[in-house]
């Protein structure tokens, strides 16, 4: 049986679903939670996503925890939409 989830559990899991809702405000666009991968040489969670800030490419963004991951794909987000690249 697992332990109850801590409040920092919730919060995080509350960010965490604020930036997925973030990145796929945009009509069509879609972020997609790939299964961990601990034996991966490099870090083991991973996110793809796709929508007209990707130019409709799926892009995969990494870090060794979800929210990392996530945190790369929001970045990338805002600066696509603040024209960079």
């Amino acid at each position: 049986m697992s332990s109850r989830p801590t409040q920092r559990d919730l919060e995080l899991a509350w960010l965490m679903l604020k930036v997925i809702n973030e990145l796929r405000e945009d009509e069509g666009s879609s972020v997609t939670i790939l299964c961990d991968n601990p034996d991966f040489e490099g870090p083991a969670n991973a996110v793809v996503c796709c929508g007209e800030w990707t130019k409709w490419k799926e892009a995969r963004f990494s870090g060794e925890t979800l929210d990392q991951a996530l945190a790369d794909a929001l970045g990338s987000y805002h600066i696509a939409r603040r024209g960079g690249t």
